[in-house]
């Protein structure tokens, strides 16, 4: 699977090891983050460094998951957006739900501050 995955604390740190995230490739991806939120209270930080491209579709996904997490009273945030990955996620305003940032340690320090 294209992913690399640590535990810190409360916190699974999942790492996307693909270019292209689409419609096509992110069933793997999903069915993961489904059993990760199934079976504990976890929080979840996608890391994208890797990532260069995403679609529309991409979007939608991160939202769902989101609302996965939030009904079970857990977050996700987002770590290492290129600009163009950024550029669509902010057209689709997800920045205003789902916090982001460059860094692993920000973002697992930013769930101690919430």
């Amino acid at each position: 699977m294209d992913l690399e995955v640590a535990t810190e604390g409360e916190v699974k740190i999942i790492r996307v090891l693909k270019e292209k995230l689409t419609y096509d490739t992110l069933e793997p991806i999903n069915q993961h983050l489904i059993n990760i939120i199934e079976e504990g209270n976890y929080n979840i930080i996608l890391n994208l460094s890797d990532v260069t491209y995403i679609d529309s579709y991409c979007a939608g996904f991160f939202m769902d998951i989101y609302r996965k997490l939030f009904n079970k009273e857990r977050r996700l945030k987002l770590v290492g957006l290129n600009p163009r990955v950024r550029n669509v996620l902010t057209l689709v305003r997800i920045h205003k739900v789902v916090d982001i940032f460059d860094n692993e340690k920000d973002a697992v320090n930013s769930f101690a501050n919430s």
